[in-house]
C-alpha cells in the first residue's frame, strides 16, 4: 500500500509497471487500478534448507523488549518464503524483462531477481523501521546459498536505493540511510460513511485493524479501547461481522462504522487509537492527528509507537497494560488535553509536506534503470 503513489507516479510518467505477488497482493493491486501478475503455477518444489549457525545476538526485539522470535526463527521464515516464490519471480522476470525492481524491504526475492537479471533494485520502506537494517547482516548469511544457486555469484545483492516515506524526525536513528519521499495516503477504495454523526466536540477515531477481533488476545483489547472512550465522542471502524458484538458492549458515546479509507475521514478527529501499522499512523500524521498506540509485541509496531512518543506526537501503551481500559483512557486524555501532542503531530505533518512528492523521485529511478 505505501508503494501505490510511487507506482502511479511511474505510470503517469509513461512507464510500464507490473505488480507481482500472491493473490492478496494481486487483489490489492487490481483495486488500485494497477496491472498485476499472480505468482504460482510453476513446477518448483520447496527445498528444506538448513539454518546457518552463529547468527549472532537477536537484536530484533531490543527496542520494544517484547519480541523473542530470534534470527533463527526468522531464518526459517525467510528461507521458506524464498523457496516458495523465487522460481515464480525469476520466471516472470525472464518473460517480462524489467529494467527496475521495486520491492518492500523484507521481500528478499526482489534482490535476487535484480541480481540474476542485472537490474537495479529499489527497496520501499513502510515507515519507522530499524528491523530491516538490523536484519541485513543475518539475511545475507541466511540467504547466501539460495542466492548463489539462483545465479547471484556473490550472494544476496544489496539494494541500489532505499526509498523512505517516513518523515526523517520520526525515523529510527539507527535506520540505514535512504532517499526520502513524501507519504501520500492510500488506504484502498471505499466511500465516506454516511452514518457518522455530525461533530459536536472533540472526536476520537479507534482503528485497530480489520483483523484485530479475529486475533487471539486482540478481541479484549478492542473492548478495552471501547470502554476507555466512555463519555468521549468516538468512532470505531469494524468489519460488519463483528459490529453487533461491539455495539452491545460499546458506551453510548461510541459509533461503530464499516472500515473506510482513513484519508476520507481522518481530518475530522482530534486523536486516533491505532495498533501501530505504518499506513494508519502515517495517514493520521498527514493530517496532524496525534495517536495512542496499542501495538502487539512486534518490533516494527513497537518501534513506531516509541518514535511517536519521542516526537511528542502520541503515547505508546505497553502491551502488558493494554487490557486495562483505565490505562488506555489515561493515555487518551493526556493526548487530547496536552497540546504538545497535537503540536508534535503537526510538526511531523509539516515535515511530511516538505518532503519530495513521489513524482519528484521518478527521475532518479529512471537514471538507475538506464
Amino acid at each position: 500500500m505505501p508503494m501505490v503513489p510511487l507506482i502511479w507516479a511511474l505510470r503517469s510518467a509513461g512507464h510500464d509497471v507490473l505488480v507481482a505477488g500472491t493473490e492478496d497482493v494481486v487483489r490489492a493491486a487490481e483495486t488500485a487500478g494497477l496491472p498485476a501478475a499472480p505468482l504460482g503455477g510453476g513446477d518448483s518444489v520447496p527445498r528444506k534448507r538448513s539454518v546457518p549457525g552463529h547468527l549472532g545476538v537477536d537484536r530484533a526485539g531490543e527496542h520494544g523488549g517484547v519480541w523473542e522470535a530470534g534470527w533463527d526463527r526468522l531464518a526459517r521464515r525467510w528461507l521458506g518464503r524464498i523457496d516458495t516464490v523465487l522460481d515464480d519471480y525469476l520466471a516472470l522476470a525472464a518473460r517480462w524483462r524489467p529494467d527496475l525492481v521495486l520491492c518492500e524491504p523484507l521481500e528478499f526475492s526482489g534482490l535476487i531477481v535484480g541480481g540474476v537479471h542485472d537490474v537495479p533494485v529499489v527497496q520501499h520502506r513502510w515507515g519507522p523501521d530499524v528491523l530491516t537494517t538490523q536484519a541485513w547482516g543475518p539475511a545475507r548469511e541466511i540467504l547466501h546459498t539460495a542466492a548463489v544457486e539462483a545465479g547471484c555469484d556473490s550472494g544476496l545483492p544489496a539494494p541500489s536505493l532505499i526509498v523512505d516515506p517516513c518523515p526523517p524526525s520520526l525515523q529510527h536513528p539507527e535506520a540505514a540511510a535512504a532517499r526520502t519521499v513524501r507519504y501520500l495516503p492510500y488506504n484502498g477504495p471505499g466511500r465516506l460513511p454516511a452514518e457518522v454523526p455530525a461533530r459536536s466536540g472533540r472526536r476520537v477515531l479507534v482503528c485497530l485493524g480489520t483483523r484485530s477481533l479475529a486475533l487471539d488476545g486482540r478481541r479484549e483489547l478492542t473492548i478495552a479501547a471501547l470502554e476507555a472512550c466512555a463519555g468521549l465522542e468516538a468512532v470505531v471502524t469494524c468489519v460488519p461481522e463483528h459490529q453487533e458484538e461491539l455495539r452491545a458492549r460499546a458506551p453510548e458515546s461510541v459509533t461503530i462504522v464499516d472500515p473506510v479509507p482513513l484519508n476520507l475521514v481522518m481530518d475530522g478527529f482530534d486523536c486516533a487509537v491505532v495498533y501501530g501499522g505504518a499506513g494508519t499512523t502515517h495517514t493520521a500524521l498527514h493530517f496532524g492527528v496525534p495517536q495512542v498506540v496499542l501495538a502487539p509485541g512486534h518490533p516494527v509496531l513497537q518501534v513506531l509507537g516509541e518514535r511517536l512518543e519521542a516526537c511528542d506526537a502520541g503515547q505508546l501503551v505497553p502491551e502488558a497494560e493494554q487490557g486495562d481500559p483505565e490505562r488506555i483512557r489515561a493515555a487518551l486524555l493526556d493526548v487530547l488535553d496536552d497540546p504538545r501532542h497535537r503540536e508534535g503531530a503537526e510538526r511531523l505533518r509539516d515535515e511530511m509536506a516538505a518532503q519530495p512528492a513521489p513524482s519528484e523521485l521518478v527521475g532518479a529511478l529512471e537514471t538507475l534503470a538506464r
